[in-house]
Order: structure tokens, then C-alpha cells, then sequence
């Protein structure tokens, strides 16, 4: 409710849809109030009548009010004027179409009314119109090209008038005609009767566009209600009222105007009219649009560009994105961060004199009337320590200030109150649906006490325990047994957790450093974390247990106990700890960093090692010694090389460094806590900072040919190159702390330059998949009512409740899955101790037993395979599910003390029905018809597989020895577990994905190089893939396949080097050492020497017969790269035949031996028809002839291999098989990875394996391959850029982006390309980018915008269809009227508030069906009531206070104490 309006009970009306369209010259002449003729403001100091500030317009003085409304100032709305334009003139944002409807002049296409979209039934018969030039009429558009089977009739032609080719020119219109050539004689040319090329006035345009009629506007997609073609052009401009910047630019379209019209009048020349005409032209489109390319700006005096109506809309301070999406508003703002350890997570700190500023609405009830009084008392200065109130609300609107100030208040609070405590409160959010675990955790000095305080060694003396226990909030008096009695009380540290660990809570973990060979229940260094019924029985606390990891503390905490308990516990860990910290003390100093005498020998022995097998590397490489890698230039090898060698060094130094380091040294305390530090920073303060890279290679040459002018020119030694010997500890040489300045810089620049380019990546995503939400039926879909998934992330389950668990079964050898999972029925002396004797004859003697547990026993055989062929290909048996099975059985096991000694009394019978039923229960498609079984199979498939293993019979008896009390109780909570791991319905999922990949992509270091070594293929990674992959790009940075190979050939490296030859698209030039042109003048010898020999024995016997009169004296020889040719595994007489191929009997071509000491091909060319006469100048031509011929073989000539396939790379890599006995086994092969793509022709090779060959370049993929590949491509390629720098984002997020490129059959690019080709409404659309066409287009086409999505309903300040706003409530009429009057009592009767008598009419009535009980409306804990909005609940009948709701039950409220009636 605005201020500035009076207070009104009436419902405000909603706008249910905005119909876009162009105002016609009439409804602009009637909706003004007034006719501007002067461009002056003002006369005498007073509004000027028929001015720019016409009192009629709205007033801007504050005495005056407004002629029109008779409203003052602040009141009126402002009305429009409008100004009779002297000539019909182009409206700027419209010509573009206005050319597109010229252009079609004269054509009339039936069909085209087939195709729905208006805009491209214009598109559509513009194209069939561009070609033509005269006008002939009829239906002759190729719609699908129907009228191929007869020929056209031409019965109805147009007028045979010929049709212009229009263009424009800045602010004309040019209409060119063809000049007309008579068919029969092409030379002589027509009189031209008019000059070809003539300007088009807006006259003349409007004068053809009035005349076409309503069904043509149909036609051309027009609606001629809201937008006929001829209101396109301006005849009538309307004119805004006053203050405000385009007044200037308004005065000087009315000048220009009136100059016309006296033009006109005095009865100037044409051209100087149409000067005139171009100069308003140009003044009104400027006053549209001041940033027309080729156009000047228009400028006030002082030379500052006016600011258009254009960009007032545009961009980020305009009127959509800086007003409507988001706007400044009251009691909203930015805070420095104020939590702090000592207080709660979901508390802040607030400043006294802030806070007393702070107001809340609350409506009063007969709940709260008494505490509310008390603080009306109070006033607005409340004494020290109280709060007060500032003003009362009447339910008339009316307020009694306590304080002479106005403010407003707001119907929707109590929902938005309700919602932020359920779904926004900080503890609701401590698990994040992004990856699926914790985001909040133990951080810095907490973490680092919590692991001190839980040595094994530590002990608390009494008088410190004491006070622990006192920021204990739940202490009860009872203090804890020591652990030591004598010689005096001590309590170990790992006491106090037990005092604040949820008891119900079980949990393993180990600690940071732990290895796996500390084998055990209990380890000598104290890393196994085990916690029972919430006591900390041994292990240390450390990052892993209570940092952010999945299955940290914290999350089971949460997960098993509640949010609550998680805060709970957050808190008191600090608290506690901190206090014991701050008692016992911390501290950090150089002294930490030194290293002891040996391990500094030790090191700098490491470094000068290094430093001289870089020597020696130099030394090879100078020499040309070094071997080089394949796919790189020796010189590449030996950068590679000195790299790995000196990180290797500064590896070796530091890790030696950290060795030394003793367990009570200060930053290995730190380091190991995981609260601060790291392994590098520990090498490089003690041991040796390291090599200094820019752009992912050693410091480079700055001046010439050395780095510095301290080192002699062409130094590759460490030294001049980057490398810092020194550690931080020793300091640095001026060189090398120069050096480290280049290095750092780079990333400072780099992270400023990232921050942009994110920060736009996350918009286009977000608005890209703003509008896509989880509707009540389960699937995902947009604003327009699109699927984009048929169930969310393909199971229909929340990522929050999700968690990583291990598929026992997939990595068994087949004997430990038969010992795991059957029963050995058939062995006569089978007596297991696990189960009751009368349960084990049972099994023995009757069949139909046997036969169900050889069928559940199949059943998991069929689940291994299914997992080990088709699901987790990768051998990967850790996978998200929801439910975490394991530990609820432990927890069974703990809670109904499951004694594991003891055989179980369950029937293994029923164990395998309870699984059985249980599955069928597990519902997430619910549904009776065929797709909805097949939804319901897909979606539980995984965890149906992980279900049946984990609870099979024997192991639930035999490995868990569960209880018949303890399996049931297991069973159930399963069945609850699993349903509210399911989506809630409203969930904004499309805005959680984009947040759950641009977050990421934020921390991504822009230039991921660092591919060190590993292989020569070097891949784009980080931001700039990521903005590769979501705008489509057509062409990538770097292009490649990855190719796997038939088993035939992946088996052995000689085997795959012969594909990578048969892939690698080779030239003449990759062969070629060098190639002459001489002038040899006999064809059967030579005047070179060594070529002597052969070309004689080849003439001795040539291969064919060539006549040698016809074969040029010139000749062109080359030398061909003896190495290369092996490397490539080509001969001679390949290369022979491809030029013979080539350029077939044109040249003649000899060549020597394979053998030969140097391999020689000699061409020349072959002249047919020249007689040996006239040699000389022919010769002469000859010659640079063969030059050409010789650029053009080097070049163009492929010997063999795959076009675009630069180079191929041969690669090592093991991969993982799944075998039925063996489980998985990893297999090594080799495969290729390639330079340059060229999917479709690398797949045709017979040796390549097509099924597993991938292109990270994803329009050849959909081009080759099609849409579901190109989906799973794009899938792969995001999860690498992700993945590459460590961060793990839940699949579902990652598929919603990929479904949203792809559910329309198309990759849609997440660019306006492509999210402003959607057919959302125009709002959305607008409100990304290209804001003013949009809404231009809009008013064209007379498009309509239903308001469905979220950015229609922000705009208008509607509730978004959004989580709770995405459901109607309904008053049940029928209920109403059996409804009961409650007697509340009123607050004179002096009773105690929210009593209510037992004379209440309540206790006599018999209980209508479908009513609650009144005891429940007045429950304390409402959140488990369906009412609680007090205006929809039937019990509101005699109550007199406002409909807006009341807060007054909130449980926390003090001085509220609910209490049953009767």
C-alpha cells in the first residue's frame, strides 16, 4: 500500500494478461487533452497554453493543480498531448518491418495462413517474395512444395507492374528498379523512363500501406485490431507530460515541425522540403532511439547526448531491469557480516540503536493483546533491555502514532513470516542441494581446538571443565564422571563432545591422516573416528569429520536428529571449545617454519640435483640429442622436461620438509586440522618456493633472448628462467622476487578479468532457466507448460536428502557374492549358527522355499550385471541415492541392541517378502497405465538394486543379525525416509540448478592450463570451455576426438600407430626437407650428380613410355624427410602414385629407392602439343609453372589420413571391465586423441570404434550423431569443466541445463540467440536482452503476454507462481455452514488470555464431520496444522479485528501460553 493514496477496503483487481499493439493517429488524437503547437515551455513565467507545459498535460508546480484532473502535484497521473505531424514520418523502431511489408507489396499467398506463428508467416512469403521483379500474383509459395504435379495455371495475374529492390539508407527508404533489358538483344539498352533509384517518402509508403485491406494484414501476420501496417508510421506524435529530459528533444521535433509547415505553406521547392522533412526525420527518430548506428547523437548544449525513450528502457539501470525486476525499497538492505562464535548460526547481531529502529506488523489477537499492550506502554522509548511499539493500525486503516511517522502494512507478511522460518532459516540450509552435502561446517580456531582438544593426551583439569560445562546450554546439574580419579580428577577431551553429540547419532570416519595400513578398531595415531549412541569412543576431529564433506558429523546430524539438533550442535562446538582454547592457548611463529640441520642438507641436496639434470637436459638439447615427445618440437620436450624435473624437486624438498616436522609443531597442528594451510604452503615457506610460470610456461624472454639484463643472453638455467631456490623463510634474491612479481601478477589480472565474464554466464543461466519448476505431477516443465524431464533429475528426488553409498555387490568376485548372498542349501551338513533351527528345516525340507530364495538370488545376479554393464560402466561403486540404508541399520542395530552373537528370529521368508512389499510401497509415479508402471520401474531401478542387496536375506541375518522388532522398525522408516526424499512440488528447481553451476564456475581460475606432461593434447578448460559449451559456439579453441579402438587393434602400440597414420591427415609438406627448381635440359639424364645414377636406371627401364620431346626442361625436385616418411609409414611410390593421380599424364615423376641415401622425387611437366620449335618463350612460362605447381602440391596434396584431423596423439589409458567372476578387472589399451575434428569420417574407419569415439565439439555431434547424442555430450563436457578443479555438482543440475538446450530437438544456446527465440511472453523475453525490439516487435505482431512465468509476475508485483504461490486455496462453502462459533473471551473479562471457559459451546456440540478440534487450532506447535492463516479458517465468525492474518500463535511468541479449552 502506497502512502500517497487514501486507504481503500476494496480487493485490487489483477491483470490477467497485457495485450501489446501500435496506437493508432485516431486513439492518439483521442486520448489527448491537448494540441501542442509551441515548443516554448513558458510565457511570462507561467505554463504556456498549447506549449510543452500546458496546465492540461499535469501540473509541475506545486501551488497549481492540473487542469485536466484538477488533482495537485502529487496526485495526478500526467495526461498526453499530441502534436499533428506536418508529413507522415518512419517510425525508427518500425521500418525494418514496414521495408519487410513493402517488399511483399503486390503478392498474395493463401497458404501462408497454415503457419501459425506470425512471425514467421511474414518471414515466409518475404522469402518467396525477395526474387521476384515483377508482379504476377497467384498462389505460387512452396509451402511443401505441393504444386509440382501440375503446372501452375496462370489465371489471375498481378498487374505485370515491376516490383523495386528496397533497401535503407539511414532514415530513407530507397527503392531500386532493374533496368529492363529486352530479351532479345542484350546490348541495346532501353530509355530508362524513370532514374533507377528513387527515395520512398513516408507519404508514399503510407499511402501502400493504407490500402492494404484486413485479410492481407491476416495474411502478413498482422492483427489489424491492435496493429495495422499503416500505423507503423508516425502521422500523430504523442506527447508526454512535462518534466523530465525528452522535453528538450520534444521542443525541437515541435521547431522543426512548424519550419516544415511554413515550408510547406510558402510553397517551397521539393528538395528543400525534403530537406526539411529528412531534419525532423531525424530529430524524432533520435527522440526514439540516440544510439542509431551511422547516425550522429543528438545533444543538448552542453554536448551531452539526450537520453532517448530507448534507453531509458534499455540495459541495467533501465526502466525494466533497474524499476521493475528489482527495485530499491523500504526495510530492505546489505549488511556487513555479524554472526560471530558466540552466538547461534541463525542469529545475528544487531546494534541497540538499529534494532530499536527495526518494526515489525503484528496483528493483534485475543492472543496477544496482553504483551502487545505492554509494549504500546512501552512506546516508542522503550526502557533498557524491552521493546516497544511505534504506532497502532486500525482495521479501518487509520493510525494512532506513537511516534508522528506513517508506514504500511502488509497482508502477505505472516505467509512470507512462515515461509522464511520453514524454508530460509539458516539451519534449513545447512545441507545444500548443489552437491549434496553440508555447506556450513567447524571452521579456523574451532576446527583447530576441536582437534586438539581430542588427542588422545589431552586432559581437563576440574576448574576448566567446570566452566566448559557452563556454556553447556542443556546442563543439568549432573556433572560427568571423570576419567581419572587419582592423583586428582581429570576428564579427557574427548568428553566434552560426548556432552553435545545428538545421542541417537552412529558414526565412522576417519581422521585427514590417516593410512591405510592403520588396520583396526583402534590405530596407534588415533585416525579412526568412532562414534556409538553419540559418544566419541576414539579418533581425532579434524576437517573430515566436521567440515563440509558428505557424511561429516554434521551432515548426519542433520540428516538423522534435524536441523535443529545441527545448529544446536554447531553452536555448542564453538562455544565449548573455544572457551578451552582460549584456556590451553595457541600460537604460531617463525620458529615453526625452520627446519632442523639434516633435512636442510637434505633439501638443498634435492634442489642442486635438480639444478644439474637441467644442466645436463640443456646440455642434450643444445647438442640435439634430446628424443623428442611424440607430438611435440624437441624444444617443447625439453621445457616439459626441466618443469617436471624442478616440481619435482620442489615436491621432494617439501615433503622431506614436512616429515621433519614433529607432532607439536604449530602449523602442522593447523595443517592437519584443516583450518588453515597446506602442504605447498608448508614446502615453500621452508623448503623452496619453486618455479615462477606466466601463462603455464617458465618466465619468459622480456628483453632479448634473456629474461633480465643481470643474465648472460640465451641462459635456459633455472635461475634465469623463474626458478626460486629460496624459501620464504631465507627470502628471496632481487632476480627471483621479481620473477614471483610476474607470477602473481598474472593471477590478479586473471581474477579480475574472470569475475565479469562469470557474472554474466550466471545471469544468461538464470534467466534462461528461471521459469522451470516441479508441478504437481511430478514433472518438470517451464512457464509455456513445456516438459523439459518427465521427473526431476530422472528419479524425482531432492538433492538434499541424497547421500553416497556403496553397492556392495558390484565389486565381489563372484565366490564372495555367492558366500554373501546364498544360502548353501544344497551342502547335507549346512548348520548355520545365524538362524533358529526350526527356520533352518524349514528351508531344508519344503521346495517352494528353496525356490524363493533361488529367485531372490537370481534377482541380485540380474541387478550385478545390470550394474556392472549398463549403470556404473566405470567399476565406480559409490553413487548418490536417497535413503542411506547402512546407517539405519546400524542405527536398528544400536537403538533395539541388537546382540550380534545371537541367531535371529526372523524367518528368512519373511525377510524377503518384507523387501518385496516394500518395494511396490516405494511410489514415486503413481498409476495404473502402462507409462506410468514403466515411469515408476525407470525411477526406482537404481535404488531398487541397492535396496535388494543391501537387505537381502542372508545378510540381514547372518551379517546384521537384525531383530523381528528391529527389521520392521528398519523397513518402516525406509518407507518414510524415501517419501520425503522425494521433490516438493513448487520447487524453483531451474533457478537451484543455474545457481548450482554458476557458483561453481565463480571459483573456476580462468586459464586452466597445467596439463603438464600428461599429455600433448591440450584442451581448453574452465571459463572460457564453459562459454564455449553454453553458447553453442560453432568454432572452439581446440577441437578434438577422442577415438577408441577396436579390440582388434587397441591391444598394442604398433597396432594403434598404424591408425593414427591411417587418421593423421598428412600433406606433401609434413614430408618434404626441401624442394629446387632446375633447369636440366635432357629428360633421360641429368646434370646433377648424385641423381645421375638412378635416373639412368630408370630410364634403362622405365615404368611406362613417354615420348621425351614432350617432357619440359625444367625440373622440379624434392628431398623428402627420411624420418618423417617412417614415422608416417609411407614409401616412395605412394607418394608417386597420389601426384600421378593428381594431376594424371600433366607430369611426369621419377623417384629413387626407399633405400637411397637421400630420397628424391624429380617432376616435370608434360607438354602435349608443343613442337620443339618455339621452346624459348614456352619454357619461360614453364618454369613458373612448376613453381605454382610446387606451392600447390606442398599445400593441397594429401598423401592420406582424414581431413581437419591435424594430428593425432597415440595415449595409454586403462579402463574398466566388467567380468562375471572377477568383478571388475581393469584393462589396459591404447587409444588416440586428435587435433581437429572430423567426427563423421573418423568413425567410418574400419578399425575405430564408433560406439565409444567422442567430439568435444558439439554441432558436429548433433550434426553426426543428433540430438539424445549431442545431449549426452554436452552432459560429459560440463561435468569435465566442473570436475577438472575438483568441485562435484549433483547430476540433476547439470541435466536440467542439458534438457533445457535440448528438449526443443535443437541446441539452444544460452545466449539471447537462443533464450529470446523461445515463445515465452514478450515481458520475459525483454527482460534479458534486446529489451527495446522485443517490445517493438510485440506491438507489431499484437502479441499477447498471459503473465505465466515468474520475471510477468515481478513486473506487475503479482505472487509468482512460485512454491506456495504455485496453489489456489478454496473456502469450502458446505463446511461454512456447519461451522461453530467460538466464544473468545474478551480481554475485559480479566481472565487469563487464550483460556478459553469451559462454558465454551464447543464442549456441547456433537464433532461435524471433516471440523478439527478446537484444541488443535490452539495446538503450540502449529507448523503440524493445516490452518495458519486465520482468514481462510471457518473459526473467524464473531471475531472483530482486520482480515490479516495473525502471528499471534507463534510458538516462540513470549507471553503466549496455549492452553486446551474445557
Amino acid at each position: 500500500m502506497d502512502t500517497r493514496f487514501p486507504y481503500s477496503p476494496a480487493e485490487v483487481a489483477i491483470v490477467r494478461m497485457v495485450q501489446f499493439g501500435i496506437l493508432s493517429p485516431d486513439e492518439i488524437r483521442q486520448m489527448s487533452v491537448v494540441q501542442v503547437e509551441y515548443s516554448e515551455t513558458t510565457e511570462r513565467g507561467k505554463p504556456k497554453p498549447g506549449g510543452l507545459s500546458d496546465p492540461r498535460l499535469g501540473t509541475i508546480d506545486r501551488k497549481m493543480k492540473c487542469e485536466t484532473c484538477n488533482a495537485n502535484m502529487a496526485e495526478c497521473p500526467g495526461h498526453f498531448g499530441h502534436l499533428e505531424l506536418a508529413k507522415p514520418m518512419f517510425h525508427i523502431g518500425f521500418m525494418k518491418t514496414v521495408l519487410s511489408i513493402m517488399r511483399c507489396e503486390d503478392h498474395k499467398f493463401k497458404q501462408a495462413l497454415k503457419i501459425r506463428n506470425p512471425k514467421n508467416r511474414l518471414k515466409k512469403i518475404l522469402d518467396a517474395c525477395k526474387n521476384k521483379t515483377k508482379c504476377e500474383g497467384g498462389d505460387d509459395i512452396d509451402v511443401q512444395g505441393q504444386d509440382t504435379e501440375e503446372p501452375v495455371k496462370k489465371s489471375r495475374g498481378g498487374c505485370g507492374a515491376q516490383q523495386p529492390k528496397l533497401s535503407i539508407e539511414g532514415m530513407k527508404m530507397i527503392a531500386e528498379y532493374k533496368s529492363q533489358r529486352k530479351k532479345n538483344d542484350d546490348q541495346e539498352q532501353l530509355p530508362e523512363p524513370v532514374e533507377r533509384k528513387q527515395t520512398l517518402t513516408a507519404e508514399r509508403v503510407l499511402s501502400v500501406l493504407k490500402r492494404i485491406s484486413d485479410e492481407d494484414c491476416q495474411l502478413l501476420g498482422f492483427n489489424p485490431k491492435y496493429a495495422r501496417p499503416d500505423w507503423m508510421i508516425l502521422q500523430v506524435l504523442p506527447i508526454p507530460p512535462p518534466p523530465d529530459d525528452l522535453t528538450h528533444q520534444l521542443a525541437m521535433i515541435i521547431r522543426h515541425n512548424e519550419n516544415l509547415k511554413k515550408q510547406e505553406r510558402g510553397g517551397a521547392p521539393a528538395h528543400i522540403i525534403s530537406e526539411f522533412a529528412q531534419l525532423l526525420q531525424f530529430h524524432i527518430a533520435t527522440y526514439f532511439d540516440n544510439e542509431l548506428p551511422g547516425q550522429p547523437r543528438a545533444t543538448q548544449r552542453s554536448g551531452r547526448p539526450i537520453k532517448s525513450i530507448c534507453s531509458r528502457l534499455k540495459a541495467k539501470e533501465g526502466r525494466i531491469r533497474g524499476n521493475l525486476m528489482g527495485k530499491r525499497v523500504d526495510f530492505s538492505a546489505r549488511t556487513v557480516i555479524t554472526p560471530d562464535p558466540n552466538i547461534n548460526i541463525d542469529q545475528l547481531g544487531v546494534p541497540w540503536s538499529i534494532a530499536l529502529n527495526l518494526t515489525y506488523p503484528e496483528t493483534v489477537t485475543p492472543y496477544n493483546i496482553e504483551r502487545l499492550k505492554e509494549l504500546v506502554e512501552y512506546g516508542p522509548h522503550p526502557p533498557p533491555g524491552k521493546t516497544g511499539a511505534k504506532y497502532i493500525i486500525r482495521d479501518d486503516g487509520q493510525r494512532l502514532d506513537l511516534r508522528y511517522l506513517k508506514k504500511s502494512s502488509d497482508h502477505h507478511l505472516e505467509l512470507a513470516r512462515a515461509e522464511v522460518l520453514e524454508l530460509m532459516m539458516v539451519p534449513k540450509c545447512i545441507v545444500s542441494p548443489q552437491s549434496n552435502r553440508p555447506v556450513m561446517g567447524i571452521v579456523q580456531d574451532t576446527l583447530l581446538g576441536c582437534r586438539k582438544i581430542t588427542k588422545r593426551d589431552t586432559f581437563i583439569e576440574k576448574d576448566v571443565f567446570m566452566n566448559i560445562l557452563m556454556w553447556w546450554e542443556d546442563f543439568d546439574g549432573k556433572v560427568p564422571a571423570p576419567a581419572i580419579l587419582k592423583p586428582r580428577p581429570l576428564w579427557t577431551g574427548k568428553q566434552v563432545f560426548n556432552l553435545i553429540i545428538p545421542k541417537q547419532i552412529n558414526l565412522i570416519r576417519t581422521a585427514a591422516w590417516h593410512t591405510d595400513t592403520d588396520r583396526g578398531i583402534i590405530t596407534p595415531g588415533d585416525t579412526l573416528v568412532r562414534i556409538e549412541k553419540g559418544e566419541l569412543l576414539s579418533g581425532t576431529l579434524c576437517k573430515k569429520t566436521l567440515g563440509t564433506s558428505t557424511g561429516s558429523l554434521i551432515h548426519v546430524i542433520w540428516e538423522e536428529v534435524g536441523p535443529d539438533a545441527a545448529r544446536k550442535f554447531l553452536g555448542h562446538t564453538q562455544w565449548l571449545v573455544n572457551y578451552w582454547l582460549l584456556q590451553n592457548g595457541f600460537t604460531i611463529g617463525i620458529g615453526d617454519t625452520i627446519a632442523d640441520a639434516a633435512t636442510m642438507e637434505k633439501i638443498n641436496e634435492t634442489i642442486s640435483k635438480a639444478k644439474n639434470d637441467v644442466k645436463e637436459l640443456i646440455r642434450k638439447a643444445q647438442n640435439k640429442e634430446l628424443e623428442p615427445e611424440p607430438g611435440r618440437t624437441m624444444m617443447e620436450s625439453f621445457e616439459n622436461k626441466v618443469n617436471q624435473t624442478l616440481n619435482t624437486a620442489r615436491d621432494d624438498a617439501g615433503s622431506s620438509a614436512q616429515k621433519s616436522l614433529s607432532e607439536s609443531n604449530n602449523l602442522k597442528a593447523m595443517v592437519t586440522a584443516g583450518s588453515k594451510g597446506s602442504f605447498i604452503n608448508i614446502s615453500q615457506m621452508t623448503a623452496c618456493v619453486g618455479q615462477q610460470n606466466v601463462e603455464g610456461k617458465r618466465i619468459p624472454y622480456g628483453f632479448i633472448d634473456r629474461t633480465l639484463p643481470h643474465f648472460t643472453k640465451d641462459d635456459y638455467g633455472p635461475e634465469s628462467r623463474g626458478f626460486v631456490e629460496n624459501s620464504y623463510l631465507r627470502g628471496l634474491t632481487p632476480q627471483e622476487f621479481f620473477f614471483h612479481g610476474m607470477g602473481g601478477r598474472e593471477g590478479l589480472i586473471d581474477t579480475a578479468v574472470k569475475t565479469s565474464e562469470t557474472g554474466y554466464i550466471q545471469r544468461r543461466l538464470v534467466k534462461a532457466m528461471e521459469d522451470i519448476m516441479v508441478k504437481y505431477d511430478g514433472t518438470v516443465r517451464n512457464s509455456l507448460g513445456d516438459v523439459i524431464q518427465f521427473l526431476y533429475g530422472e528419479d524425482g528426488m531432492d538433492a538434499v536428502w541424497i547421500e553416497s553409498q556403496k553397492l556392495d555387490s558390484l565389486k565381489m568376485k563372484k565366490s564372495e557374492f555367492d558366500r554373501v548372498f546364498r544360502y548353501e542349501l544344497d551342502d547335507e551338513n549346512w548348520n548355520p549358527s545365524y538362524m533358529m533351527p526350526d527356520h533352518i528345516e524349514d528351508l531344508k525340507n519344503i521346495r517352494e522355499l528353496r525356490d524363493v530364495f533361488d529367485a531372490e538370488f537370481q534377482k541380485l545376479e540380474a541387478d550385478r550385471c545390470q550394474l556392472g554393464t549398463e549403470i556404473a560402466t566405470t567399476g565406480d561403486n559409490s553413487w548418490p541415492l536417497p535413503v542411506n540404508l547402512m546407517r539405519l541399520i546400524w542405527n536398528a542395530q544400536k537403538t533395539f541392541k541388537v546382540d550380534t552373537r545371537r541367531p535371529s528370529d526372523i524367518h528368512p521368508m519373511e525377510a524377503v517378502e518384507a523387501v518385496d512389499k516394500l518395494q511396490e510401497r516405494l511410489k514415486v509415479v503413481p498409476g495404473d497405465d502402462p507409462l506410468s508402471i514403466e515411469a515408476q520401474k525407470n525411477a526406482t531401478l537404481f535404488f531398487g538394486i541397492l535396496l535388494r542387496s543391501t537387505l537381502a536375506s542372508k545378510r540381514v541375518l547372518e551379517e546384521y543379525r537384525l531383530t523381528r522388532e528391529a527389521f520392521d522398525w528398519v523397513i518402516g522408516e525406509i518407507e518414510s525416509r524415501f517419501l520425503q526424499s522425494l521433490v516438493a512440488p513448487g520447487e524453483m528447481i531451474g533457478c537451484v540448478a543455474a545457481q548450482s553451476i554458476g557458483e561453481p564456475a565463480t571459483q573456476m581460475t580462468l586459464n586452466t592450463f597445467h596439463y603438464a606432461g600428461v599429455s600433448a593434447k591440450n584442451v581448453t578448460l574452465g571459463v572460457p570451455r564453459l562459454r564455449e559449451i553454453i553458447n553453442v559456439a560453432k568454432k572452439i579453441k581446440t577441437p578434438s576426438l577422442s577415438v577408441y579402438l577396436t579390440p582388434e587393434c587397441n591391444g598394442t602400440k604398433e597396432k594403434a600407430k598404424t591408425v593414427q597414420c591411417a587418421l593423421e591427415y598428412t600433406t606433401l609438406r609434413s614430408v618434404t626437407q626441401a624442394t629446387e627448381v632446375w633447369y636440366d635440359p635432357d629428360p633421360m639424364s641429368t646434370i646433377i650428380e648424385e641423381d645421375a645414377e638412378f635416373v639412368k636406371s630408370y630410364y634403362e627401364m622405365p615404368d611406362e613410355e613417354v615420348a621425351p620431346e614432350k617432357i619440359s626442361p625444367w625440373l622440379l625436385r624434392i628431398e623428402l624427410n627420411r624420418e618423417m616418411m617412417v614415422d608416417k609409414k609411407l614409401n616412395m611410390a605412394d607418394i608417386a602414385e597420389k601426384i600421378n593421380l593428381e594431376f594424371d599424364d600433366d607430369l611426369t615423376c621419377i623417384f629413387n629407392d626407399d633405400n637411397a641415401e637421400k630420397l628424391i622425387l624429380r617432376i616435370r611437366i608434360m607438354n602435349d602439343e608443343a613442337p620443339k620449335g618455339d621452346l624459348n618463350d614456352e619454357s619461360a612460362e614453364d618454369d613458373v609453372f612448376l613453381k605454382k605447381i610446387e606451392s600447390n602440391m606442398l599445400t593441397e596434396m594429401a598423401l592420406r589420413g582424414i581431413p581437419d584431423i591435424n594430428k593425432v596423439f597415440i595415449k595409454h589409458g586403462k579402463v574398466s571391465k566388467f567380468d562375471e567372476n572377477d568383478g571388475f578387472k581393469t584393462v589396459e589399451e591404447w587409444m588416440l586423441d586428435t587435433e581437429g575434428v572430423n567426427l563423421l569420417a573418423v568413425m567410418c574407419n574400419e578399425n575405430v570404434d564408433a560406439r565409444r569415439t567422442t567430439s568435444n565439439h558439439l554441432i558436429e555431434v548433433i550434426e553426426v550423431l543428433g540430438i539424445e547424442a549431442v545431449r549426452r555430450s554436452l552432459l560429459d563436457e560440463l561435468r569435465v569443466v566442473i570436475s577438472f578443479d575438483g568441485s562435484y555438482v549433483n547430476y540433476r543440475h547439470l541435466a536440467i541445463l542439458c534438457d533445457t538446450m535440448t528438449y526443443r530437438g535443437h541446441l539452444m544456446a544460452i545466449t539471447r540467440h537462443g533464450i529470446n527465440r523461445n515463445d515465452t511472453g514478450p515481458l520475459m523475453r525483454c527482460s534479458f536482452e534486446e529489451t527495446v525490439d522485443i517490445l517493438l516487435d510485440a506491438a507489431v505482431y499484437a502479441e499477447s503476454d498471459y503473465l505465466r512465468g515468474v520475471t510477468e509476475k515481478i513486473m506487475l508485483g503479482q505472487l509468482a507462481p512460485i512454491g506456495t504461490g504455485s496453489c489456489s486455496l478454496y473456502l469450502n462453502d458446505e463446511m461454512l455452514k456447519n461451522a461453530i462459533e467460538l466464544q473468545l473471551p474478551s480481554y475485559m473479562d480479566g481472565l487469563d488470555f487464550g483460556m478459553t471457559p469451559a462454558r465454551s459451546p464447543v464442549s456441547g456440540t456433537p464433532y461435524h464431520e471433516g471440523m478439527m478440534s478446537p484444541s488443535y487450532l490452539l495446538s503450540p506447535n502449529l507448523r503440524l496444522s493445516p490452518i495458519t492463516d486465520a482468514q481462510f479458517s471457518p473459526y473467524v465468525g464473531g471475531i472483530a479485528f482486520s482480515p490479516a492474518s495473525s502471528p499471534g500463535y507463534s510458538p516462540s511468541s513470549p507471553g503466549y501460553s496455549p492452553s486446551s479449552p474445557g
